[in-house]
């Protein structure tokens, strides 16, 4: 019978947590930082054009236009930065952008002495951004700054009256907004998570599919890690699905599967290229020896080969299974195709020698 799964770890390269999955940070960051910074952008040329139209809403107070027009060209500068640069910004930078424009608009609306229905609404920006853009705590946290920006510009503009007439239905207005897209954000995640994982996990096998299999080889070619590639062909599968019929022919598939990740060790990447055709790459063990190269390939290609011969499943009858298997040593500098024609045609001598054996890659 074929031992119990193993852990992932051998199907799928591990993974550092990724930073957009922080609190504060949008779940496209990108996306988020050209949204705020455009959004604020654009408030802080309604904040100029308004005191050209409207002069009386600048105030009274002496340096109404100096205090915003400096303002405004502050918080559009890093408005600019953020739409020109989203990738340089930091994880947070869109959350704290918002935050920022949110604190200066409460500001400037107290300076002016501007409690009117637009600067309310105006105030509710951030947190029209930060719901459609950031998760439920970042997207909460920017709606109650902007319910207490409006509570404390009606208390100390038009007291406790102007509170409980307008903050109220400023709480309910994006209380609701805020409720409904950050449930609708977390829905699309899910379902954007579980499309991601369906293109790169075999629905039979629970092994990388080839093109997450390839992106995970090109990878480790790149950084260097990759020892060899083991490219594995089971033998006469298509007598297999003739003799016994396609459901036993999948439980082979998921057999086999199931040895070579069980063969693996932990790290190294296991993928069904298509049909009967597997492959895995080798990534250097931080515990391991040091250059263990051919030899560590050997070694796992025929703990592969002897795990499926050992390997029986129900309803296949007494004919055991075999695989062939071509090995490549990864060379510095050498391209990712490159390694596969030698695993490839490795794999192809061992094929036409007689199949169920290992070959290693000529250089």
């Amino acid at each position: 019978m074929p031992r119990p799964p193993q852990p992932p770890a051998a199907g799928h390269p591990s993974r550092p947590p990724s930073p957009g999955r922080r609190w504060w940070a949008a779940r496209d960051h990108v996306a988020a930082a050209r949204a705020v910074g455009a959004m604020t952008a654009i408030g802080c040329l309604y904040a100029l054009g308004n005191g050209i139209v409207s002069p009386e809403t600048m105030g009274t107070r002496a340096g109404g236009w100096l205090v915003t027009g400096g303002s405004a060209a502050l918080v559009g500068l890093l408005a600019l930065a953020m739409v020109l640069w989203p990738r340089r910004a930091p994880s947070g930078g869109p959350a704290g952008l918002a935050a920022l424009a949110g604190g200066v608009v409460l500001l400037l609306c107290l300076w002016t002495d501007d409690a009117s229905f637009g600067a309310q609404i105006y105030l509710g920006w951030p947190a029209l951004f930060a719901a459609f853009h950031l998760r439920p705590p970042a997207a909460w946290l920017l709606t109650a700054q902007a319910v207490v920006a409006d509570a404390v510009l009606l208390g100390l503009e038009e007291g406790t009256v102007g509170v409980l007439r307008d903050t109220p239905a400023h709480l309910a207005t994006f209380g609701l907004v805020t409720f409904l897209l950050t449930r609708a954000g977390e829905r699309q995640e899910r379902l954007l998570a579980r499309l991601r994982t369906e293109a790169a996990e075999d629905g039979l096998t629970g092994l990388l599919t080839r093109r997450a299999f390839d992106a995970a080889l090109a990878a480790r070619v790149a950084d260097g890690t990759a020892q060899g590639l083991l490219l594995v062909d089971l033998d006469r599968f298509k007598a297999v699905n003739d003799s016994y019929g396609h459901p036993v022919g999948d439980a082979v598939l998921r057999a086999v599967a199931v040895e070579l990740r069980a063969a693996c060790r932990a790290g190294d990447v296991v993928g069904r290229l298509g049909g009967d055709e597997f492959a895995v790459v080798l990534v250097d063990q931080d515990d391991g020896p040091a250059g263990a190269g051919d030899a560590e390939l050997t070694r796992i290609a025929h703990r592969i080969r002897d795990a499926v011969a050992a390997c029986t499943v129900p309803g296949h009858g007494e004919h055991g299974l075999s695989v062939s298997v071509g090995t490549a040593r990864a060379a510095v500098g050498e391209p990712v195709a490159a390694l596969v024609r030698r695993a490839d045609a490795a794999l192809y001598d061992a094929k036409r020698a007689g199949r169920d054996r290992v070959v290693e890659a000529r250089r």
